[in-house]
């Protein structure tokens, strides 16, 4: 697992077959939803998509169903 978490602009270098899974944040934005999925679907067509909801019957209360 890897996150990356950064409040600066630009460009992320990764080998594409590093990239299994994208998951957005409760309050991404949804424009911000769209161009990581364009950037993330171009760098690995068999990249999954998945967001962060709240679900009490989990041990944390969120559950990380796939989208898309």
């Amino acid at each position: 697992e890897v996150r990356l978490i950064t409040s600066v602009p630009g460009r992320l270098t990764f080998e594409p077959d590093c990239l299994k899974q994208v998951i957005f944040g409760i309050g991404t934005p949804p424009e911000h939803r769209r161009l990581v999925t364009q950037a993330a679907t171009r760098a690995n067509s068999t990249v999954r998509l998945s967001e962060v909801t709240r679900f009490r019957g989990s041990d944390f209360g969120l559950a990380f169903p796939a989208i898309g």
